[in-house]
């Protein structure tokens, strides 16, 4: 009994050592996620940050759902070709999803190892924002970025700025605003994805009023949000705006 448990106790102070003192500048296990919140059916980045005797810094994780809303990982630590002189810390990434919005139970297992869980975080997924349209707000962009405006006239007189029905729901490119009469459209507003060109949302304004207006173009997804005005009186003029909201 006491040869066992010397023995025990000769491999725990050895892996401490190891774990400890021959691995002192290594960081602790940590697995996270980007961005933040993840959000349903976008793609979702886990990154484990590990300790091994490997000597390269990037490792590999790969793996998928098993059972319901528990997703497993395998991680497997960087090789080493020469002889290593201790643990040392390394990164492994990989993408999730897209995933369905809920709570999910995300596990890190060795890969190269005994099967053992070396991470274990909780990752919240939520549903998409909304961007709905009504009698007063467009969605352009495929959804994604809610329109909505204000008018004055010469006589002191404000509303809200109302969008034209189209059979589409707005959900496309452009949409058109009346202020005084639903026969007399007053503003079209476009946004167009650039994303590959310059990694931006393109926002164009054709106004056709000399009314004070303001419109507010927002980014469900990001809350981010940009008023385009002009004052009473002056004559309006075409608006490009090619770099306010950024793709990522």
């Amino acid at each position: 009994m006491s040869r066992r448990c010397s023995a025990r106790t000769t491999t725990s102070a050895l892996l401490l050592f190891l774990l400890g003192g021959g691995a002192a500048q290594a960081q602790p296990v940590k697995l996270t996620f980007s961005p933040i919140p993840a959000v349903a059916g976008e793609p979702i980045t886990a990154t484990f940050e590990g300790v091994s005797l490997g000597c390269e810094p990037e490792g590999t994780l790969k793996g998928g759902v098993f059972a319901g809303n528990e997703i497993h990982l395998g991680a497997t630590s960087p090789p080493c070709y020469f002889p290593s002189p201790g643990y040392s810390g390394y990164t492994a990434s990989t993408t999730l999803g897209p995933l369905a919005a809920g709570m999910y139970t995300v596990l890190v297992i060795a890969a190269d190892g005994p099967n053992s869980v070396l991470a274990r975080e909780y990752l919240d997924v939520k549903a998409p924002p909304v961007c709905r349209v009504t009698e007063t707000s467009l969605c352009l962009g495929d959804g994604r970025f809610e329109v909505t405006g204000e008018w004055t006239d010469f006589q002191g007189k404000h509303g809200p700025a109302h969008a034209v029905p189209d059979e589409f729901q707005s959900f496309v490119d452009y949409g058109v605003f009346w202020f005084f009469n639903f026969s007399n459209a007053e503003m079209v507003v476009k946004v167009l994805d650039a994303c590959s060109y310059n990694g931006h949302y393109w926002v164009f304004l054709s106004p056709a009023s000399t009314v004070k207006y303001d419109i507010k173009v927002r980014d469900v997804r990001t809350g981010q949000q940009k008023t385009y005005s002009n004052p009473l009186g002056r004559v309006p003029s075409l608006i490009a705006d090619t770099a306010t909201f950024p793709c990522s």
